[in-house]
C-alpha cells in the first residue's frame, strides 16, 4: 500500500509538489510564531469570532448549553452555526486544548489546494493557470492567517470546494452515486459551518 502511494506522490507534477510543500512551512512556522508570541489564547483572541466559537464550546462542555454569554443566565445563541464549536469542545474535551482543532483547521485548508488543482483540471485549464490557481490558494497571506486561527473559513472553504467539483462532476459522466452523496453531505456541513 505505502508503494502505490508513493508512486501516486512521485507522479505529481513537480511544481505542484512544491507549492504543497512551501504551503506546509508557511502554515507550521506561522502556527509557531502565533504559539511562542501568543500562545493558545493566540489562536483565538485574534479574531471576535474565535473568542465566541471558544465560549460556546467551553459552554457546551459545562452543561451551560449553545450560549456565547460567559456567565448566567445563559442564552441560547443562534448566531454562531454548530459545527466549529461543536468540533472546539470535542479539541477541549479531549486533550483541554484548543491546538487540536487549530491543527485540524490547517489540514483542512491544506486541502484546499489539491481540490482547486482538481476543478482547475475539470476545467481544462493549462497547466501554467493550475499552477497559479494551486500557489494562490495556498499561500495568499489572509488566507494562511485565517486558515491558522480558530475560526470557520478553512473548514467552509474546503468544504465549499468539494461541493463545486461535485457540482461540476454531476454534470459529467464521471458523476456517481458516491458522488451524489458527497454532494448531499457536503451542502448539508455547508449550512452548519457558515451560516
Amino acid at each position: 500500500m505505502f508503494n502505490h502511494v508513493a508512486t501516486r506522490v512521485r507522479s505529481i507534477d513537480p511544481a505542484l509538489r512544491n507549492i504543497f510543500v512551501v504551503a506546509l512551512f508557511v502554515h507550521v512556522a506561522l502556527f509557531g510564531l502565533i504559539y511562542s508570541r501568543l500562545g493558545e489564547k493566540g489562536f483565538v483572541d485574534i479574531v471576535d469570532d474565535g473568542q465566541t466559537y471558544q465560549q460556546i464550546a467551553v459552554n457546551l462542555l459545562a452543561g451551560n448549553g449553545y450560549s456565547m454569554t460567559g456567565e448566567a443566565p445563559y442564552l441560547p445563541d443562534a448566531i454562531r452555526v454548530p459545527i466549529v464549536p461543536v468540533l472546539m469542545a470535542a479539541s477541549l474535551a479531549l486533550s483541554g486544548s484548543i491546538l487540536p482543532f487549530v491543527l485540524f483547521s490547517i489540514v483542512i485548508g491544506l486541502l484546499q489546494m489539491p481540490l482547486v488543482y482538481l476543478i482547475a483540471r475539470e476545467l481544462q485549464l493549462s497547466r501554467r493557470y493550475i499552477l497559479w490557481s494551486v500557489a494562490i490558494i495556498g499561500l495568499e497571506p489572509s488566507t494562511l492567517m485565517i486558515t491558522d486561527l480558530a475560526l470557520s473559513e478553512a473548514l467552509f472553504t474546503s468544504t465549499l470546494l468539494l461541493a463545486i467539483l461535485l457540482m461540476m462532476r454531476a454534470t459529467q459522466r464521471t458523476f456517481t452515486y458516491r458522488s451524489a452523496v458527497g454532494l448531499g453531505l457536503s451542502l448539508g456541513v455547508l449550512s452548519l459551518v457558515r451560516p
